[in-house]
């Protein structure tokens, strides 16, 4: 597919080392419960993707908390449409219901 220039997967848990480039596409990944952190920078020329990469973060070496981050986070949090309900679960979800992994 031309009109793609990356796909970055989720909910799988699969985390891809090294990103992957299939027929042009950018494949990444980051894996599941935190431990890594994804990347992607996409650099655009004229309206078009000229460059991508990606790295994963390891978030176990992150030491320091970053002010600006934290600001966004929380400003994030603040915005009342994120905390408005607009469906409720008929049951309770965790990560260990089957139907759920």
């Amino acid at each position: 597919m031309p009109e793609l220039d990356v796909i970055m997967g989720g909910h799988s848990h699969t985390r891809i080392d090294a990103p992957e480039l299939i027929n042009g596409v950018l494949i990444a990944q980051a894996g599941a419960d935190n431990q890594f952190l994804g990347r992607i920078d996409l650099t655009v020329r004229d309206g078009r993707v000229a460059e991508k990469t990606s790295r994963l973060i390891d978030l176990s070496k992150a030491k320091d908390e970053d002010a600006a981050i934290k600001a966004m986070i929380v400003k994030f949090h603040d915005n009342p449409a994120m905390a408005r309900v607009i469906a409720k679960a008929p049951v309770e979800i965790t990560a260990r219901t089957p139907w759920a992994a």
